[in-house]
């Protein structure tokens, strides 16, 4: 099981200091990463605008395109800026995590 905030913060290392084809190369610890927040974790608290409620899933879009095409997900600057966002917010305590109960 993960632990939410540090690799949210090695992930956002990764962003800011690798070139665009070789975060292609960490893609699948990215896609574990968010599958693992969305299946196992949810919002206790949120300060972010980019979620409201409870649940993580609109990792989903993230999620989908990591495993459709990983290299154009990560070359969209759009995307890798929105998805940085997020991690951000949690690194920061903007989103704070809790695990979901069993």
């Amino acid at each position: 099981m993960i632990e939410p905030v540090p690799e949210a913060r090695n992930i956002l290392k990764l962003f800011r200091e690798e070139s665009v084809s070789e975060l292609a190369s960490q893609a699948d610890d990215i896609l574990l990463y968010l599958i693992e927040l969305r299946n196992n974790f949810e919002i206790r608290q949120s300060k972010s605008p980019r979620f409201s409620g409870r649940s993580l899933s609109p990792l989903n879009s993230f999620i989908d395109d990591l495993e459709s095409n990983p290299e154009q997900m990560l070359q969209s600057a759009e995307e890798r800026g929105m998805l940085q966002m997020i991690l951000e917010d949690i690194v920061a305590g903007r989103i704070l995590l809790q695990r979901k109960s069993s």
